[in-house]
């Protein structure tokens, strides 16, 4: 049997008493938190669930633990989108994230490879088989913490960082290194009692952070290189798709013979140029645009058609396995938040 348990991420630890709850609840023994430590009950699992909050909307969560149990765990989207979060993975058992365009499930958290990076605006669904040995670093930072401390000029201009800033939803893959590894491997193994281990970690979380936006300066500026050098007519090809999503985007045989190009070099292009597939490109700006919309006031049947949906119940499907919730439940949680300004503010 394989238990649902939904979550969500912030830099504070309300979250992991949420979590903890949670489990609690859906597997029916209780599960404690002491010390910003998840305790887990030996019928759950058993190892180390730790969260370190620097109070300063920078956070670290680590995981060095095995689950007794089948797992699918659903980080629900964030409308306030006010969380970076990136994932790296030492885990020796592969875990499994549902890929929002297929019905297969692909293992992503093979960091050996590749860093997973997300805004908690966007939805994950994460599979943990019973018995797998889970080593997971997840740095969670918040807009407030970027916008303070991101003051270098080449960081300022990075695409991702200012759509970020703009409270648009991000999420992309980067190679992981070995600085990378080292300093995931090092933050992970440290046991200092809980009064040294925030000062030993802190300034390495800051290390590991820093590589991260580096790696992503370091991709963006060979991207600028890429079109400056001949691949500019794919800056243009995005900016006319992007004014069409609400009709179906041309065949991939029509683009390659627009570009001169066979229908393999155009594919092998497009992906060096926008760092995706053309499908995926599409499926992104779509729910991406839709959510915008609809987080704007837009009725969710005109935030579907204006992407090209005309069947409501075909968009409401998509949209929820992309982001994990309905476009009314999406629509719902915006208005909740309103309320709750709206009564702060009184």
């Amino acid at each position: 049997m394989k238990l649902n348990l939904d979550y969500y991420l912030t830099t504070d630890e309300r979250w992991l008493r949420n979590f903890s709850d949670t489990l609690s609840k859906i597997t029916g023994y209780e599960n404690e938190i002491r010390e910003n430590k998840l305790i887990l009950h030996p019928a759950v699992g058993e190892g180390m669930f730790e969260l370190a909050t620097f109070g300063d909307g920078l956070s670290l969560l680590r995981a060095d633990c095995i689950f007794h149990t089948n797992l699918k765990l659903n980080r629900r989207p964030d409308p306030k989108n006010e969380e970076l979060i990136i994932h790296f993975n030492m885990s020796e058992d592969p875990i499994y994230a549902d890929k929002t365009n297929s019905s297969k499930k692909a293992s992503w958290l093979n960091f050996s490879e590749a860093v997973y990076y997300s805004s908690s605006g966007t939805g994950l669904e994460t599979r943990i088989q019973q018995g797998d040995h889970i080593k997971l670093l997840l740095l969670i930072v918040d807009r407030r913490w970027i916008n303070t401390n991101i003051t270098e000029r080449d960081l300022v201009d990075s695409s991702i960082l200012n759509q970020f800033r703009n409270n648009k939803c991000v999420k992309g893959i980067l190679n992981m290194d070995l600085v990378d590894y080292n300093l995931a491997c090092e933050i992970l193994d440290l046991t200092f009692p809980p009064h040294a281990f925030k000062l030993h970690t802190h300034g390495t979380t800051l290390t590991l952070l820093a590589h991260f936006f580096k790696k992503i300066n370091i991709r963006e500026y060979a991207l600028k290189k890429e079109i400056s050098q001949g691949t500019e007519p794919f800056s243009i090809l995005k900016d006319r798709l992007l004014r069409q999503l609400h009709r179906p985007w041309p065949a991939l045989e029509t683009l390659a013979s627009e570009h001169n190009m066979s229908k393999t070099k155009f594919i092998q292009s497009f992906i060096r140029v926008f760092g995706k597939n053309y499908s995926q490109f599409y499926l992104d700006a779509r729910m991406e645009k839709s959510a915008r919309m609809i987080l704007e006031g837009m009725s969710v049947s005109m935030a579907g058609m204006e992407v090209g949906y005309t069947n409501l119940g075909h968009f409401s499907k998509i949209f929820k396995r992309y982001y994990g919730i309905s476009p009314r439940q999406y629509a719902k949680e915006k208005e909740l938040i309103l309320i709750q300004a709206n009564a702060t503010v009184a």
